[in-house]
């Protein structure tokens, strides 16, 4: 029986037996062994509340996915429809030699300068 209560002395003594790091009781008691009673509504409650913002949470999740995916859309045709009405028509009308450079040069200056204005524009709506 002297191996229980060195036992029993050795958990009451010991600070970490008895408290856990944010101040509750442990192992050792604290409390006098007090068992807080279950109350089913407040769990019912509070695991509602949890879902909720899960399911927020996804929807928030799904939808700011979904911005990003019609951004990429919209900047894909943009890239297409500039190349092929901007790009593509200048160098087509160009001739060879020192306007074509230059031609060149102005329009790639064009399609940078379209493309960012309009996706800063779509970004910020």
């Amino acid at each position: 029986m002297a191996g229980t209560d060195d036992t029993t002395n050795i958990l009451e003594d010991d600070e970490l037996a008895n408290e856990h790091g944010d101040g509750s009781p442990g192992i050792g008691g604290g409390d006098g062994g007090a068992v807080e009673e279950f109350n089913l509504t407040e769990a019912l409650v509070e695991q509602m509340i949890h879902t909720i913002e899960y399911a927020l949470g996804c929807i928030s999740h799904t939808a700011s996915y979904l911005r990003l995916w019609a951004l990429s859309l919209a900047h894909a045709e943009l890239s297409e429809v500039l190349w092929n009405m901007v790009l593509h028509m200048g160098l087509a009308s160009a001739t060879p030699g020192t306007s074509y450079i230059f031609s060149t040069i102005q329009s790639s200056y064009f399609i940078t300068v379209v493309k960012t204005s309009m996706l800063i524009g779509l970004n910020n709506s």
